[in-house]
């Protein structure tokens, strides 16, 4: 019970550092597509700003210039979309982290691109291994199997013995005694029931996490080399 209850407290960690790193990344990413749209919007602006001269002086079409007016319009829409987002995100963590970042704080950081593709098959093995939901869910089962072998040891007789010194008066005496207690009804059959229950569900439960972080794991390596490949 000790080591399931340490597992659980490891999962509960794991689970908030993932939250904070999934927020922190999240923000990175939208504060480098906000960088990346006010570039855009600035060309856009520029090119609006070109077609109007070009059609003030006769040598461009109207038409282009409406068109760089929606476009300008459309990135000017996504620039502040992403911004929007990005304060979202940054008000999202600090609440989760109760308000330890102060108001206007600043978050610093980049993406770098990996040298090399790591194999598939060494990703699922750390993630099965190193999974804390999973550690919390063997050692679960762990103890239930001790507390199963602990009622199956009540089936065999029990044995006692006590040893004792009476000292009166006239005599001195010492007394051995040995107790040996028979299970004579059901032979702890209920208990020994209820912990292989409690043993079977903690082993379905195993299992059905394994292939929950199994497929889940599948999915994101997936992506992740989509991703690097792309990149």
């Amino acid at each position: 019970m000790l080591a399931a209850g340490r597992a659980g407290s490891l999962a509960t960690k794991a689970d908030v550092l993932a939250s904070v790193q999934e927020q922190y990344f999240g923000i990175l990413f939208s504060q480098k597509e906000a960088a990346l749209l006010e570039s855009q919007a600035t060309a856009a602006e520029d090119l609006l700003s070109l077609a109007e001269k070009r059609v003030q002086v006769g040598e461009g079409r109207e038409l282009d210039r409406i068109k760089a007016r929606v476009e300008a319009l459309r990135t000017e829409r996504k620039l502040e979309a992403a911004r929007s987002d990005v304060r979202v995100r940054k008000t999202v963590l600090n609440q989760f982290l109760l308000g330890a970042l102060g108001r206007d704080y600043e978050l610093l950081g980049g993406f770098t691109l990996p040298d090399h593709l790591t194999k598939r098959e060494a990703v699922l093995q750390r993630l099965l291994s190193a999974s804390p939901a999973l550690q919390e869910a063997r050692a679960r089962g762990e103890s239930t199997e001790w507390t199963l072998k602990a009622e199956q040891q009540g089936r065999f007789p029990d044995l006692t013995a006590a040893y004792a010194d009476i000292s009166e008066l006239d005599r001195t005496a010492r007394t051995v005694s040995l107790a040996l207690r028979i299970p004579l009804w059901g032979f702890n059959s209920g208990p020994i029931r209820t912990a292989k229950a409690e043993r079977n569900e903690a082993l379905l439960e195993e299992t059905r996490l394994k292939t929950e972080v199994a497929s889940r794991g599948e999915q994101a390596y997936q992506g992740y080399a989509l991703a690097f490949t792309q990149a």
